[in-house]
């Protein structure tokens, strides 16, 4: 299985998302590994953190961004497939490869469309957040997974209100809200990760018949 971690917004918790969700697969038993398609580096930034500050990472983190010397588009997208592909069934019939996206470029979701199996998308419940998200959501066409991560306890009206926007016939919203942790920023994973255990039997569910 192949699962894409996109928003174009900014500071969407995607590489937070993808990690957490690679050691949530880990836990459960399952082949798992990091895709990295971010410019920066990012999931591999924090598997190098983690190695300096002796908590290496149990599963491994695999930089794969399209190769830009292939001039014409279809073929690149074809090699980038090709690539993913290998990757997946490196990791046998039960692996799980998740994948980091940057926010802001949009060509990378194109690109991923019809390789995928599933997208979550991170969504922050603030106006600023909103366009992006119905952007990102509007590229990507797999079947699409909803994770909420919220930085208080409760949600207010006006979050509802935003949910229901963004929400509606876009696959599942995933039922736990992934609250910011303090172990986020320290690039550390958390002893229980309850609400990344509920979107893997949601994104279960929504693959069932592949």
């Amino acid at each position: 299985m192949i699962i894409s971690i996109a928003n174009l917004k900014g500071g969407a918790l995607r590489t937070t998302t993808a990690m957490f969700l690679a050691e949530t697969f880990r836990r459960s038993g399952k082949p798992v590994m990091v895709a990295d398609t971010t410019s920066r580096s990012d999931a591999l930034k924090w598997a190098t953190h983690a190695d300096t500050q002796k908590r290496p990472i149990d599963f491994e983190v695999h930089t794969l961004r399209p190769d830009i010397s292939i001039q014409d588009k279809g073929e690149r997208a074809k090699v980038f497939h090709k690539s993913l592909k290998a990757l997946e069934e490196s990791l046998g019939k039960e692996g799980v490869v998740v994948m980091d996206t940057d926010s802001g470029d949009p060509h990378i979701l194109r690109m991923l469309n019809g390789v995928i199996d599933v997208s979550v998308v991170p969504f922050e419940l603030s106006p600023l957040s909103l366009n992006p998200t119905l952007e990102t959501l509007d590229i990507i066409n797999p079947a699409r997974v909803m994770l909420v991560h919220h930085r208080y306890d409760e949600i207010d009206t006006e979050d509802e209100e935003l949910l229901a926007k963004v929400a509606v016939n876009q696959g599942i919203l995933c039922s736990k809200f992934f609250g910011y942790e303090p172990a986020c920023p320290q690039m550390d994973f958390p002893s229980e990760l309850p609400a990344f255990e509920q979107l893997i039997k949601d994104i279960n569910t929504l693959t069932s018949d592949i």
